[in-house]
């Protein structure tokens, strides 16, 4: 008879992590590290239409956006504490149900007016 082993919750949870971080060591091929930068962020649309949407990740090169909306393409505005950064959307991928990720590289950075 196999002996299962009594885990505690923050054992089990330390083992899913370390291996979570492992795997992601394993596949990541960013030129910038990134930081988890999570925080409601505004976006400004092409055609004008103002989102809400959460930042995920950000580093000096992008940025991963989390929303309802596929923005595959787009050029778009980012409001961070006091700047508008412009994007352009590389990657589009479906997480849930109504729920997007958007990566977008930087293009350039203003002071934000107002």
């Amino acid at each position: 008879m196999t002996q299962q082993a009594e885990w505690t919750v923050t054992d089990a949870v330390h083992q899913v992590t370390e291996a979570y971080h492992e795997a992601r060591r394993k596949v990541e091929r960013r030129e910038a590290g990134r930081i988890e930068f999570i925080q409601p962020v505004a976006v400004r649309t092409e055609d004008g239409r103002t989102l809400t949407v959460l930042s995920r990740d950000l580093s000096i090169s992008g940025i991963r956006l989390i929303g309802t909306r596929r923005l595959l393409g787009q050029k778009i505005t980012v409001r961070l504490n006091g700047f508008d950064f412009v994007a352009r959307v590389l990657w589009s991928c479906p997480i849930g149900d109504d729920l997007v990720e958007n990566g977008g590289s930087f293009l350039s950075v203003t002071a934000a007016e107002g």
